[in-house]
């Protein structure tokens, strides 16, 4: 065995969990891309994979296989497009759910709720 997998004990269960972050998600894709990259045992033996929130969005974007590149780069676009308003997410005219719902379905495979 050599790297990651030398330290990490192979023989027990584990999970994967993503907490609710915000715009700070960009940083959860960038965790989930390093494992998808450099520890991919990881992801493919966890029982289970969670998040909240932002980390619910990342947890998708990882299992169902999108593109966690793009997945970052819409982040950056949905924080970008809200900071244009005084009152940033949180102006009325922002309307979040929409705008995240949209990018998820550019990303996120239809069938992403089903992996």
């Amino acid at each position: 065995q050599r790297g990651a997998e030398a330290m990490f004990p192979l023989d027990s269960t584990w999970n994967i969990s993503f907490a609710g972050c915000g715009f700070l998600g960009v940083y959860h894709v960038g965790v989930a891309s390093c494992l998808q990259e450099h520890a991919p045992f990881l992801v493919a033996n966890a029982k289970k994979v969670y998040g909240a929130s932002a980390g619910a969005l990342t947890a998708t974007a990882l299992v169902s296989g999108a593109c966690l590149g793009e997945a970052g780069a819409s982040i950056i676009r949905v924080s970008k497009e809200a900071r244009k308003r005084f009152l940033g997410p949180l102006h009325p005219s922002f309307n979040l759910v929409k705008t995240i719902r949209m990018s998820l379905s550019k990303v996120v495979p239809e069938n992403g709720h089903e992996v």
